[in-house]
């Protein structure tokens, strides 16, 4: 007898133990992947995967990589990434202190590209998806690393573009800095 150890956390559909979505819902994401740009500010571009809304299948998907999600899940998305532009530069990442999933995906993306990583240690302790939009631009960062002129930034979620706007001060305001994200979540509720 088969034991299901998991389930899709879209569609509910058991899996086994390495699974992350059912065969239907990962293809259902995987046509949705493609690289899509915008600027959040003059000198900071975005660069992400899914667009965000109200879509309850990607509320699942982004649920299910938050917290500790599979570290494969972030490694086949970043595949996606693998063609496109970057700088020889560290990828840096917005980081509480602990590992999490923007540290996973700067790993994954890292590995794939043959970059460093480093951290960008948050200051303060309220949590960024708890913040209303107004509190978000006060979100502050503190680097111990000196910056290139060039810097790219890895976050799974990019909303308000607050968090890039902080690592772009906390950076020295490099010449251009890249955001690589899997989602940019759009509609955000003020």
């Amino acid at each position: 007898m088969w034991n299901w150890l998991r389930v899709c956390p879209t569609c509910g559909q058991g899996l086994g133990k390495i699974e992350w979505l059912c065969d239907s819902c990962l293809c259902r994401l995987l046509s949705q992947a493609k690289i899509r740009a915008r600027p959040i500010a003059p000198s900071i571009d975005h660069f992400y995967l899914f667009e965000w809304g109200d879509d309850p299948f990607m509320s699942d998907v982004v649920r299910s990589l938050k917290g500790g999600g599979p570290k494969f899940a972030f490694e086949l998305l970043s595949d996606f990434f693998s063609s496109a532009a970057r700088f020889k530069s560290p990828l840096f990442y917005p980081s509480k202190g602990q590992k999490d999933h923007a540290f996973d995906l700067s790993i994954a993306l890292a590995k794939r590209w043959e970059l460093d990583t480093q951290p960008v240690f948050k200051i303060g302790t309220k949590k960024q998806a708890l913040l209303q939009r107004v509190e978000r631009k006060n979100v502050a960062f503190q680097n111990v690393f000196k910056p290139p002129r060039l810097v790219q930034v890895v976050d799974d979620v990019v909303t308000t573009g607050a968090t890039a706007r902080a690592l772009y001060k906390a950076l020295d305001c490099p010449l251009n800095m890249t955001v690589w994200s899997l989602f940019y979540r759009k509609n955000l509720s003020p």
